[in-house]
């Protein structure tokens, strides 16, 4: 075993679990290239020997390697745990001796995924057939868009496995989390390449039946790959037993109306509705649906006209619309199979001027490293972005973190409304925890809605059980309040917080930088503030989240968004879906990953890429 391979393999641990960024691994990595080790154990003594400030990594990673004794299954060597499912365990490993297409590969010992099946689950007929049939179906189906069988067994143990190639990227459930939404471009992409692995997958009479952002992988080339056959369903063994939405294997954010039903047969327009959820999602930041539990979330699927995409995208192109509308058709029989989804993604890419042939950008959603002989290894961008570079562009994304000493951190969101609440996941965009664990409960999991449309900002409650009030007042449940300069907002009784508008002001244009006319935020969108700050004066005053609709100034006195002992301002605004910064006096740059923004001696700023684990 060479040492480059246990560089891939801690790379990709760290960058799968997100440990850390790249730079603050720099030191770690050259200590392990020096140390050499080469197999699970001499890492394993590797990763004890740390100290410093790389302990809590090292610390992690060894969490997640196998147990002593218990490195092996079948042909591959087990370096660390990515996974726990429902079914079983998944590991990164190592063991083949080839070259996959689309996986991390040095010709020698590529990175590998090995799926191993629960031992609880091994003596159960419905755990091994399920894991039996999708074994059959991923050596079944072979498709630049589907994710890689190399074969699966039984180990000495009695444990069957099954190892694919990895997918030396991210999954769309990570970008989601990371920057909210996909460009409209890169979404319709995404579902012109899943609906080609979907026919292939359709062809062979198998139903995928949980197609989701976490079972869509890109490769760093810019491929869409379909992943977790687990629960996929052969078309000719009718309805399930196992279709329940309760199932822990099926997620009701996308799900169609007939799987709700397990004596309804399915077919390969389940995978195309699911599909169509996910779209709508990567589209506009939220699920089409949404709802106090699953059977709420199922029920509207079911009876609920589908809610205007119109709403959250003013200016999304009509093909978009068709394609969304057609895909979420509540009824079989009007919605198109995945061979028609294909020819409906490839004219609305015509109509955006795209060819329907081309890939995802280079630095797409990926964690990927590339390993050079002797190079140090360098990650690629942590979102998608055009296919210039994002130290010449800036951040893509449309969520932002900044994050200081102290547990300072100023959330920076490029969006015209966001849900605030508990739950720590989409739909709800701000998740709000207090100190007291217990009194979170008083906070719904997607409690309200602030918002800015060209006419005014808004708050809406969202039927949250334990109420809000605004400015004192009880907002009645699913009503909406303007909101005035300054207003104070109480969730459950528990939380206060306050919301101030930043009038519109002039501001140059970027000379340098092409606008972007579909803009939802940015210096040339037609909004009537230039952001909304939520600060919580009571609870956790560190935190502070904006929305920064065309730009906002940072720092030091007179700043839109003051923070404590700044002497210095620095001014952010988004431009052509980047993100930018201008100190006083001087011209607009581009605002990166790891770019750090002095305000003052001792009091920096890190700027990094949006997502719930920043709360």
């Amino acid at each position: 075993m060479s040492t480059p391979i246990i560089l891939h393999a801690v790379i990709h641990a760290c960058f799968k679990r997100g440990l850390c960024s790249f730079d603050r691994l720099r030191g770690f990595l050259d200590d392990l290239r020096q140390a050499a080790p080469r197999t699970p154990a001499e890492l394993r003594r590797f990763l004890m020997q740390v100290r410093g400030l790389h302990q809590p990594v090292a610390a992690v990673l060894l969490k997640i390697m196998p147990p002593m004794g218990q490195e092996g299954c079948g042909p591959c060597t087990l370096w660390f745990r990515l996974a726990d499912g429902v079914q079983g365990r998944t590991w990164l490993a190592s063991g083949i001796d080839t070259r996959v297409d689309g996986g991390s590969s040095t010709g020698i010992d590529p990175i590998l995924v090995l799926k191993q099946l629960h031992p609880d689950l091994v003596d159960t007929p419905n755990g091994l057939m399920r894991f039996e049939r999708e074994c059959r179906a991923l050596d079944a189906i072979r498709h630049p868009h589907v994710v890689q069988s190399l074969g699966h067994g039984v180990d000495l143990a009695g444990e069957p496995y099954l190892i694919m190639a990895y997918v030396d990227g991210g999954d769309l459930h990570t970008l989601l989390q990371r920057s909210g939404r996909m460009p409209v471009t890169e979404a319709v992409l995404m579902v012109a390449q899943a609906a080609r692995g979907l026919r292939a997958v359709h062809a062979q009479g198998v139903v995928h039946r949980d197609i989701k952002p976490k079972n869509l992988l890109v490769t760093r080339k810019g491929r869409v790959k379909i992943a977790d056959f687990g629960a996929a369903r052969d078309e000719f063994q009718g309805p399930s037993r196992h279709s329940e939405v309760a199932s822990p294997v099926l997620n009701p954010w996308y799900i169609p109306p007939e799987q709700i039903d397990p004596r309804t047969p399915l077919d390969g327009r389940s995978d195309v509705y699911a599909l169509g959820a996910v779209l709508y999602h990567t589209l506009t930041g939220v699920p089409p649906y949404q709802g106090r539990n699953a059977m709420d979330i199922a029920k509207a699927h079911m009876e609920a006209p589908l809610p205007d995409p119109l709403r959250h995208l003013p200016d999304l192109p009509p093909s978009v619309v068709r394609l969304i509308a057609r895909t979420l058709e509540k009824s079989v029989a009007r919605r198109p199979d995945a061979a028609a989804l294909e020819q409906l993604a490839d004219e609305a890419l015509y109509a955006l001027g795209v060819n329907a042939a081309a890939t995802l950008a280079d630095d797409t959603i990926s964690h990927a490293i590339l390993l050079e002989d002797d190079a140090v290894p360098k990650p690629a961008s942590p979102v998608i972005a055009s296919v210039r570079s994002q130290a010449q562009d800036g951040h893509a994304g449309d969520w932002l973190v900044l994050r200081g000493q102290n547990g300072r951190l100023l959330h920076l969101l490029a969006r015209r409304e966001v849900v605030l609440g508990r739950l720590g996941a989409a739909p709800c965009d701000i998740t709000l925890r207090l100190e007291d664990g217990g009194r979170e409960g008083h906070i719904g999991r997607q409690h309200l809605r602030i918002g800015c449309s060209p006419e005014a900002a808004t708050v809406t409650d969202l039927s949250s059980p334990n109420g809000s009030q605004c400015d004192g007042a009880i907002l009645p449940p699913g009503s909406s309040r303007a909101l005035g300069a300054r207003t104070g907002l109480t969730l459950g009784k528990v939380l206060e917080l306050q919301v101030t508008g930043v009038p519109r002001r002039q501001a140059p244009l970027p000379t340098d930088r092409q606008a972007a006319p579909s803009a939802a935020c940015g210096l040339e969108a037609d909004l009537p503030l230039d952001a909304l700050v939520i600060t919580r004066p009571t609870s956790r005053p560190e935190i502070a989240y904006a929305l920064v609709l065309r730009r906002l100034v940072i720092g030091g006195a007179g700043a839109d968004l003051p923070v404590p002992g700044a002497r210095e301002r620095i001014e952010v605004a988004r431009f052509g879906h980047r993100w930018l910064l201008r100190r006083p006096a001087g011209a607009w740059e581009a605002l990166t990953n790891g770019h750090e923004l002095s305000l003052g001696p001792g009091l920096v700023l890190r700027a990094e890429p949006g997502h719930h684990d920043a709360f």
